[in-house]
């Protein structure tokens, strides 16, 4: 049935196949890279994180400089990278999602407090 589809609709075929790509390169932990063991899992991983955290720092900030008319807009903004956690950690082991939002709440209050 899906391939009938992918037939009809090409670029859903490409989007498919780059979508199988990218999930058996997040199930790699040993590729050989320039003579070295590198275990990509671990390092996508840490940058997702990293990007995570940049993200709720960015709704944070928002939240801070937006009145209180906005606040709707910034429980979706948070509800879509608790989302976008959800459903990358089906994949990789991400850190929990309270874990990523504690510090970036805690260098914000201590930004208040200075």
């Amino acid at each position: 049935m899906l391939y009938r589809y992918c037939l009809l609709y090409p670029p859903l075929a490409v989007w498919l196949t780059s979508c199988l790509f990218i999930l058996q390169l997040m199930g790699q932990r040993h590729v050989q890279l320039l003579g070295r063991s590198v275990d990509l899992q671990m390092l996508i991983t840490e940058h997702l994180n990293a990007s995570l955290r940049k993200n709720i720092d960015y709704v944070i900030s928002k939240f801070e400089a937006s009145d209180l008319t906005s606040v709707m807009e910034i429980q979706a903004l948070l509800s879509n990278v608790k989302m976008t956690h959800a459903l990358l950690s089906r994949h990789l082991p991400l850190d929990p999602f309270e874990v990523s939002v504690i510090p970036a709440c805690k260098s914000k209050l201590s930004e208040l407090t200075l």
